[in-house]
């Protein structure tokens, strides 16, 4: 979801800055691998604290009074029901 820099506060920057780089400090600790056809396949899988910081800022700062946390539903796909998952 596109949100245009000229639209954030000071305080939205910073806390985008904070959080790039809280999660730039773990990226290493956070890098899971699977096999996928004989070939080694890495991939960067966050603590979901991060998706919810980042989430509960967009709705703030789109002006959306939903819960941030039924953007969960967006990341799980799972926007018509089925499987609950992480």
């Amino acid at each position: 979801m596109p949100v245009f820099s000229d639209t954030l506060s000071n305080d939205d920057k910073a806390f985008f800055n904070n959080v790039f780089n809280d999660m730039a400090s773990i990226e290493k600790d956070c890098i899971i691998t699977k096999l996928n056809a004989g070939a080694k396949q890495e991939n960067i899988k966050f603590p979901s604290l991060y998706r919810e910081k980042i989430n509960e800022r967009l709705v703030k700062i789109l002006s959306c009074h939903d819960d941030y946390k039924l953007l969960n539903l967006l990341h799980q796909n799972n926007i018509f029901g089925g499987k609950d998952n992480d």
